[in-house]
């Protein structure tokens, strides 16, 4: 198959070509980078060993400098002056040989140049030393320091030595004797001998001034060679250390790798002078093999490649034939399978005697996400997915496999590999041979887009038959074409009696024609929205919402899509929503006005009592004293009932049981309507117990009584009944409450009625239908208020001539246990000499304040703030006895500079007042059920008597 494409030998020389030059390539870089690599390793061990050799020297020459300095020492305690005698320098020697391991002889020699005494002959042979180089130095100069001499034979035992001595000098600085060690040349050739070199490596020790000390290999020959010639003249110029990495030898001209060091010490370099030539050596030696080895592995590879090209060549025609017949097999299948893949199915055929699919089109992995393999290899693959109950083929095998019908169609769901069902259609045809039926084919059609349509178009169906909007279509003739079930029901027909009918056999003439324009412009294309008050077919009052939308198919508008809704009730609940929210503005208006109107009340009902109690019976100012009193009695109910309406009215709230209120105020309620009204009441035979000011509600039944008194001017009946009764918000005009239990107050009587107009004002403030000066129009408002202020609700039914129900609702307590009732308190005003500090941020109230408690004689502190009082305490507070606060006043508040005078003083009796609304107060912080709160406008009396009622507990 290779050889037959074309170009594929080019393709494959050129292949080789570039695999043999990548090969070749990276061999030869491999030899070159092994060439430098060679060369650096000489040079790093050509460093190593001159520093190994230059520690050996400094090793060496350290000792036997230490051996001289002690032998001098010795001898400098024998005498001071001249010549020691051979005798005791013989045990010096001896003392000394311990540490002669690496010396060969210890010596002294005279000035004369006579050796005197050696450590390794005794006697000493008188030899004459003066031809020595170290004798002529020493002789020469004084320098005391250590001198390492040239190389030169004994003339004790004809070895070559090294010789390094000191000079010791006399008190006059003449030179007394020379002291020195001797170092035989086999002792560094010993040395030598272990480091790792070739046989043409040489190492060189060396004078500083290029005399050479000692060389390796030794060779006596080159001992007497010029030293200059074997190393390069510029080594002894150079650094203390460094390497010549391919420096000429002057002796034998070859190149060297040359690593030195010198000695800051001792006059001394240390040489290294390797062969870079041997090193070359070993690398073209190792090149060599590399080179072979890579000829061998190639013509390996040529041979391997021949035989596989010939191979080949053998195997084209065969190659070739079986190529064409693969294709000519290859383009029937895919004919084959093309058929099989345009159709939008799964194609299958199922081999009923083994009981298997025998084939499954490739469509089946995006409609199923099974694989066709999974089918042909899982029996159980199909069987297992289908949904329980629904009929398949497989009905058919388990009833009679021998008599088959010819074809038929199923409809089953279908559990896809995502776990999702889907709807399949299955349309199987059987195949007989031999006239049995042998196996089975279809084509499964994926039709869960038009389940899923035929589903929407029943969702859409039943959503529009349970809407209670009314839904109808009119086709381009005015002709109902549908409606729904709330669109029959409002026109009393049934469908049969619709369907096909014009608008105006259906609504009649005058009702089409004004229904006719907004058709027609919707049939125009145009949407249309609009709002009508009219009668449904029973005559009753309503108030329709009407959208009328136009249906177009294929550009073309043919008929009009008609959706009405009956807002009557929505229209009601607006009604009621804007009522109450006049009521919330109205009520929001009173209470701002109140705390201002009470300072005003304050001052004035105080300092009419005060005037009051100072006139005499029989004074002709006491009768206007007391009008102006009753006049500001009268303005501080009136605030009170504005306070209630707007529900700001501060409360006493407990549990009470509504009945026992019921039963309290049956007799004024008698006195209150009259004996020509007759008063009826039906209580719950179990008690209604809920959380409100008792107070409160007595005065939401008075107040109510005396409204149905005025009712009935000749007489009537007046009813008052309470019961328990369950509420839900979803009934009408029941939105105000939360789902639960309540206690129902009905209030009913038989009078005149009202209109519609007067039920739509008859709780706001200031309306009433009686004449001028026969009310203030704040009885029902005042009811109103308290009402809601118990979150509950109060509601009127009535019509003219049919008698009048108010309908009070009051939530149920879940704590159906009676609450003790509150004690009373003491109303008696009695004097005394106690220290009460008062503040009250407004000075005419503070100035009666202080005037009605001294006329008491009571002593008085004032504060304008709440800050002013914290002060005035804490200067006092051993003397103060009670604090009468105002519960709201600039930079400090009551509350506040209550907590503040409780933690300098704790349980100082306190008295708050306050003029302010309720949810001002709360605003402000909640008081402890126990704290004492007198509202404004208080009476002198009352005042004057809690105070004491709080000094006395």
């Amino acid at each position: 198959m290779f050889q037959s494409r074309p170009g594929a030998r080019r393709i494959a020389f050129l292949l080789t070509f570039a695999v043999t030059c990548c090969f070749f390539g990276k061999l030869f870089y491999d030899i070159r980078t092994d060439r430098r690599q060679s060369l650096e390793h000489a040079e790093q061990h050509s460093r190593g060993l001159a520093s190994a050799l230059h520690e050996h020297a400094l090793r060496t020459f350290n000792g036997a400098e230490a051996t001289i300095d002690s032998l001098a020492r010795g001898i400098a305690t024998i005498s001071h002056t001249g010549l020691p005698d051979e005798h005791h320098l013989q045990q010096l020697f001896a003392a000394h040989a311990s540490s002669q391991s690496v010396l060969a002889t210890l010596f002294i020699a005279t000035p004369d140049g006579i050796l005197h005494a050696v450590s390794s002959e005794y006697p000493v042979r008188q030899v004459n030393i003066s031809d020595r180089e170290y004798f002529r130095h020493h002789a020469a100069s004084k320098d005391p320091s250590l001198f390492i001499s040239k190389p030169f034979r004994s003339r004790l035992d004809n070895q070559w030595l090294i010789t390094v001595t000191k000079r010791l000098s006399n008190p006059d600085g003449s030179l007394r004797l020379i002291v020195g060690v001797s170092l035989t040349a086999q002792y560094f050739s010993s040395f030598y001998s272990t480091l790792e070199l070739l046989p043409t490596d040489r190492i060189l020790l060396l004078r500083k001034d290029g005399t050479l000390l000692s060389m390796g290999p030794f060779s006596e020959a080159l001992m007497a060679t010029a030293p200059n010639k074997l190393f390069p003249p510029e080594l002894l110029l150079s650094a203390e250390a460094g390497t010549l990495p391919n420096a000429k030898v002057p002796l034998d001209g070859t190149e060297r790798v040359i690593s030195y060091r010198s000695s800051s010490t001792y006059p001394i370099v240390a040489v290294i002078s390797l062969d870079r030539q041997e090193r070359l050596n070993q690398w073209s030696a190792r090149t060599r093999r590399e080179l072979a080895s890579s000829a061998l592995l190639l013509s390996l590879v040529g041979a391997l490649a021949l035989l596989i090209s010939r191979q080949v060549a053998r195997l084209k025609e065969a190659n070739r034939q079986l190529s064409e017949q693969k294709l000519e097999l290859f383009r029937a299948k895919q004919r084959s399978q093309e058929i099989v893949n345009s159709i939008d199915g799964i194609v299958w055929e199922y081999d009923l005697p083994s009981g298997r699919f025998t084939f499954i089109s490739e469509q089946s992995e995006s409609i199923t996400g099974l694989a066709a393999t999974r089918w042909l290899n899982d029996p159980g693959c199909w069987c297992e997915r289908i949904f329980p109950g629904d009929q398949t083929w497989l009905a058919w095998l388990e009833h009679d496999p021998e008599r088959l019908p010819g074809d038929a169609i199923f409809e089953y769901r279908f559990k896809t590999d995502r776990g999702a069902w889907i709807w399949l259609r299955d349309l199987v045809s059987v195949v007989h041979e031999n006239g049995v039926p042998a196996r089975l084919r279809g084509v499964m059609l994926d039709i869960s887009q038009e389940k899923q349509a035929e589903a929407q178009l029943l969702e859409y169906r039943q959503a529009v038959e349970g809407s209670n909007d009314m839904v109808s279509v009119v086709d381009r003739d005015y002709r109902y074409l549908m409606g729904n079930r709330a669109f029959l029901g409002y026109l009393g027909l049934e469908r049969h009696q619709l369907l096909g009918k014009t608008v105006a056999e259906v609504m009649g003439a005058p009702r089409f024609r004004e229904l006719k324009p907004y058709l027609d412009a919707c049939l125009a294309g145009d949407s249309v929205s609009f709002e009508q008050q009219t009668r449904s077919p029973s005559g009753e009052p309503r108030d329709l919402a009407f959208s009328f939308s136009p249906v177009v198919q294929r550009g073309v508008v043919t008929r009009v899509a008609c959706i009405g809704t009956d807002t009557t009730q929505q229209r009601a609940l607006e009604e009621q929503l804007r009522q109450a929210q006049k009521m919330e503005a109205t009520g929001l208006l009173a209470g701002g006005i109140a705390h201002d109107f009470n300072n005003i009340l304050t001052v004035i009902i105080g300092y009419c009592s005060v005037m009051q109690m100072r006139l005499l019976p029989a004074d002709p100012n006491r009768n206007s004293v007391d009008q102006v009193l009753a006049a500001a009695e009268r303005a501080a109910g009136l605030t009170r009932s504005l306070l209630a309406f707007s529900r700001k009215q501060v409360m006493n709230p407990r549990q009470v049981d509504l009945n026992g209120i019921v039963r309290h105020v049956e007799h004024f309620l008698g006195r209150v309507i009259g004996e020509d009204i007759t008063l009826e009441t039906r209580l719950a035979p179990e008690p209604l117990y809920i959380f409100a000011d008792s107070g409160q509600i007595e005065q939401v039944l008075m107040n109510l009584a005396t409204n149905a008194r005025d009712a009935m001017p000749e007489g009537g009946t007046l009813q008052v009944q309470t019961q328990l009764v369950d509420l839900e918000p979803g009934r009408i005009g029941f939105s105000w409450c939360s789902t639960g239990r309540y206690a129902l107050l009905s209030i009913a009587d038989t009078g005149m009625g009202m209109d519609e107009a007067t039920r739509a004002k008859i709780f706001e403030p200031f309306f009433t239908t009686k004449e001028v000066g026969k009310g203030t129009g704040l009885g029902l408002a005042m009811a109103y208020g308290i009402a809601l202020q118990h979150n509950g609700q109060i509601m009127v039914e009535s019509e003219l001539g049919q008698g009048t129900i108010f309908k009070v609702y009051l939530p149920i307590t879940s704590c159906q246990e009676a609450a003790p009732p509150p004690d009373e308190p003491r109303a008696e005003a009695q004097a005394g000499c106690e220290l009460i500090l008062v503040a009250e941020d407004e000075t005419a109230v503070r100035e009666l304040v202080r005037s009605i408690l001294m006329s008491f004689g009571y002593r008085v502190l004032l504060a304008a703030d709440g800050a002013e009082a914290v002060e005035q305490f804490r200067a006092h507070r051993d003397e103060v006895d009670l604090v009468l606060l105002d519960l709201i006043m600039p930079k400090l508040s009551g509350k506040a500079a209550y907590d503040e005078i409780q933690r300098l003083k704790p349980g100082i009796p306190t008295l708050f007042t306050s003029g302010y609304t309720a949810d001002v107060i709360r605003s402000k912080g909640e008081l402890a059920p126990e704290t004492e709160l007198v509202m404004k406008p208080v009476h002198p009396l009352h005042l004057i008597s809690k105070v004491r009622e709080l000094l006395d507990r």
